[in-house]
């Protein structure tokens, strides 16, 4: 197989449905040096809050693909995704992702992507 990256995908819960509800705490651990710290380059950032009590939709364009996040803090559920083409491994950023987030209940998947 071709090796064309590593795509995460994660269903999540947590005990606090306030984070599910305010894009900005996400937004402060998605910043431009998280991603540089892992090796990978953000080009652009686009977030859409549904609301008061509702959730959010985040998605960082990356030149090595995409990271998403959609939220549910009504089920204090969320999802996120995150695809990297090349050597960087898209699965420790995520974890780290989930222990700023508080997540303990948590199903990720990791997908080899290629021919």
């Amino acid at each position: 197989m071709i090796n064309l990256g590593k795509h995460v995908l994660v269903n999540g819960r947590t005990e606090s449905p306030e984070i599910l509800q305010d894009p900005s705490f996400i937004q402060s651990l998605m910043t431009e040096s998280t991603f540089k710290d892992h090796g990978i380059t953000a080009l652009n950032f686009i977030w859409h809050d549904f609301g008061d009590g509702f959730g959010f939709t985040g998605i960082v364009l990356l030149a090595e693909s995409h990271w998403s996040i959609h939220t549910w803090p009504e089920y204090c559920a969320f999802t996120m995704d995150l695809y990297t083409c090349g050597a960087t491994n898209p699965a420790i950023m995520a974890i780290k992702i989930l222990e700023e987030i508080g997540c303990k209940e948590y199903d990720l998947k990791i997908i080899e992507r290629g021919f």
